[in-house]
């Protein structure tokens, strides 16, 4: 499980690429990776499914929402890898779940690695209307703007 998210920081070097391929090679063929992802700032889902299927992982997110009787709990958003398909699979929409795969509605991030990152990406993808990304140049299909 990586939970390294918290507050407004992001530890970029944890969602790379050459950082999913350690995670990998320590992971069992059954195994899964879980990623606790939430931040009030960015919109990070999209920066993982690059990540997923540039490997060739399932993938799946969700996001769970707080108790609103308690202001000081927050929401979660969680992605799950893994290579084998059957150990995600009872991660089902009914639950919240959804698979991250093209054309599932998750904007198209270009993959991260330590070399390349771009972090106003994820902003905008998770403060701008769509309006507003269209008028700035942000094309939803690619992720990035123009």
């Amino acid at each position: 499980m990586i939970d390294a998210f918290s507050g407004d920081g992001i530890p970029l070097h944890l969602i790379t690429l050459e950082a999913l391929n350690v995670y990998l090679s320590r992971l069992s063929q059954d195994g899964i990776m879980v990623f606790h992802i939430f931040n009030e700032y960015y919109d990070l889902i999209p920066v993982l499914k690059a990540a997923s299927q540039e490997r060739g992982l399932e993938a799946k997110a969700t996001t769970l929402s707080r108790n609103n009787s308690n202001p000081l709990k927050m929401d979660s958003m969680v992605v799950v890898f893994a290579r084998n398909p059957d150990q995600i699979k009872s991660l089902q929409l009914d639950q919240g779940w959804r698979v991250l795969k093209s054309g599932d509605g998750v904007s198209r991030f270009q993959i991260w690695t330590d070399d390349y990152v771009n972090i106003l990406n994820p902003l905008l993808e998770r403060n701008l209307s769509p309006k507003i990304k269209s008028w700035i140049g942000f094309n939803e299909t690619q992720g990035m703007l123009q």
